[in-house]
């Protein structure tokens, strides 16, 4: 999975940056990123929601008990990861599809 949000949006703990993200001339824009993520992942799920985020997630080595879904509702972004007991209701009231 890979999500890059704007710093207006999120920002990353220090812990987490590298020199490079310090400078960032000298490393990949968001847009390199989620295209790197796509050429290894090229049957990933991608979206964009321009100046704000950039998501990308692949069923690629998904555990069996641990299914993802992606789901948008409201301007709200949800990715669900592993089973749930109200899965047809939540299908139904977040429009979630069945794969």
């Amino acid at each position: 999975m890979l999500a890059i949000f704007n710093s207006a949006v999120a920002r990353g703990p220090e812990e987490l940056r590298i020199p490079a993200d310090r400078n960032p001339a000298s490393g990949k824009n968001a847009s390199d990123l989620l295209q790197s993520f796509l050429h290894d992942f090229p049957q990933a799920i991608s979206l964009s929601v321009e100046g704000m985020c950039k998501m990308a997630y692949t069923h690629e080595k998904e555990a069996l008990l641990k299914p993802r879904s992606f789901a948008v509702k409201d301007e709200i972004f949800c990715l669900f990861e592993g089973t749930l007991e109200n899965l047809a209701s939540l299908r139904q009231q977040y429009g979630l599809s069945k794969s």
